[in-house]
C-alpha cells in the first residue's frame, strides 16, 4: 500500500511553535495575549491568525503580525519547538516494513523542512518527500502521478486540504483530530475514517 502522510498536526505537534511565535510577536509589540488553550481552540476552529491577534491588538498591528509570522514560522528557531506525537515512531516503524510511505506537505522552506526531518530522524521513513512551497499547487497535483491502483492508496492528514486531495484522487481518506482542525470541522468533510491520531488508524491486516 502507498500511504501519503501530512506532517504538521499529523506526525508533528506544532502547537507550541505556533503559540510561542504568537506570544513573542505580540509581547514584543507591548500587547497582551490569550492563553495557550484559548489560542489553540481558535486555531482548531479555523479562525485566521489575524483575527486571533485582533482579540488584543489593533488591526494595523494584526496585519504586521501576520506578515512577520509568515517569515518566522518555518525558521529553525521555531521549528525546534515541534515534537513528534507519542506513538508515531512505533507506527511508522511498523508501516515502513510493508508499505511505501510518502510525505506530502505544503511547507514553503524546503531546506528548513529537510533540516527538521533530519533533526527528528523522520526522513528515513519516506520513499519520497513532496513539498510544493507554493500555495497555488494542491497536494493532489503533487502526488497524482504516484496513483496507479486507487484501492491500494490512502492519504492521512489533519485538515480539509488532505481530505480534499484524497477525494480528488479517489483514494481512501483518513482525517486525524490531533492537529489544527477540530473534530466538528473534519466531520463536515466526510473522510472515510476519522481517528484521534495516526496511531489509532489500523491498516487492513493489522
Amino acid at each position: 500500500m502507498k500511504i501519503f502522510l501530512d506532517l504538521d498536526g499529523t506526525i508533528l505537534d506544532a502547537k507550541y511553535r505556533c503559540y510561542r511565535l504568537y506570544v513573542n510577536l505580540l509581547s514584543h509589540g507591548g500587547f497582551s495575549t490569550v492563553d495557550m488553550l484559548t489560542y489553540w481552540q481558535m486555531k482548531r476552529s479555523k479562525i485566521p491568525e489575524k483575527d486571533i491577534a485582533s482579540k488584543t491588538v489593533p488591526i494595523t498591528f494584526a496585519k504586521y503580525y501576520v506578515e512577520k509570522r509568515a517569515h518566522l514560522i518555518e525558521t529553525m528557531d521555531y521549528l525546534i519547538l515541534d515534537s513528534v506525537f507519542d506513538g508515531v515512531y512505533v507506527t511508522l516503524d511498523r508501516w515502513f516494513l510493508d508499505h511505501d510511505l510518502y510525505l506530502v506537505t505544503l511547507r514553503r522552506d524546503e531546506a528548513a523542512l529537510n533540516r527538521q526531518l533530519l533533526l527528528f530522524d523522520l526522513h528515513r521513513y519516506f520513499k519520497h518527500i513532496y513539498n510544493s512551497g507554493d500555495e497555488q499547487i494542491k497536494k493532489e497535483d503533487l502526488i497524482s502521478h504516484e496513483i496507479s491502483d486507487q484501492s491500494d492508496c490512502v492519504i492521512i492528514g489533519d485538515t480539509e486540504v488532505d481530505v480534499e486531495a484524497g477525494k480528488a484522487l479517489s483514494i481512501k481518506t483518513v482525517a486525524v483530530t490531533s492537529g489544527i482542525r477540530d473534530r466538528c470541522l473534519l466531520e463536515k468533510m466526510f473522510p472515510d475514517v476519522l481517528a484521534k491520531s495516526i496511531c489509532d488508524f489500523k491498516l487492513v491486516g493489522e
